[in-house]
């Protein structure tokens, strides 16, 4: 069940979860835990927080698009996808919006695909596949969360998302003041989620 922090987030960022995003989320995370005993989806230490370390810090993207008034840009691609944060999450709310997660690894990959069926998450494709600079693709939208240093992820980034389009990248907030002065132009927006985690945004 979800804990107290989680559900007082929710509400205090009003966003309205119905019955079916309720139970995909709730049932998301009994399988992260007891999938995390044989794959290492997310850190052991973390586990015990799931709801808080994990998925309340996937959901205040749902509150950036709208502030961004982005809600219309509905194809995205998340970079890195590990255990599914932030993007099954994400797909579970933005029932509206397409997600393609890029995953390298092997058995993380085979996991995503899993709990993507046993979730039944149309909006939902999975690619075992590293991004490198040299692709080429047109995502409206492309998020990544924790997966590297923000200064090795962006040109990753940049690779698969459209002119116009939007880069979405979470980090810790000390770094506001390295990535104000060493990202411009591009840097155009943080949001806090908590005391020191921020999504940085990034128009290509």
């Amino acid at each position: 069940m979800p804990d107290k922090i989680f559900l007082e987030k929710i509400r205090q960022w009003n966003i309205s979860l119905d019955d079916d995003a309720n139970k995909k989320i709730d049932l998301f995370a009994e399988k992260i835990i007891e999938k995390n005993k044989i794959i290492n989806l997310v850190s052991r230490k973390d586990i015990e927080n799931i709801w808080r370390k994990h998925i309340l810090d996937s959901v205040p993207f749902c509150n950036l698009i709208e502030k961004l008034n982005i809600l219309n840009q509905n194809n995205i691609a998340d970079i890195g996808s590990g255990g599914g944060f932030p993007a099954i999450v994400l797909s579970i709310i933005l029932k509206n919006s397409n997600f393609t997660l890029f995953e390298s690894n092997r058995k993380k990959y085979e996991f995503l695909v899993w709990i993507k069926n046993e979730l039944k998450l149309s909006n939902v494709q999975v690619q075992n596949k590293r991004i490198t600079k040299h692709d080429r693709l047109s995502f409206d939208i492309v998020t990544e969360r924790a997966a590297a240093k923000i200064e090795d992820i962006i040109p990753l980034c940049r690779a698969i998302c459209k002119e116009n389009g939007y880069i979405v990248v979470w980090q810790n907030s000390e770094n506001i003041n390295i990535i104000e002065k060493t990202m411009r132009p591009y840097f155009i927006y943080n949001y806090f989620i908590e005391e020191n985690r921020a999504l940085f945004v990034f128009k290509t």
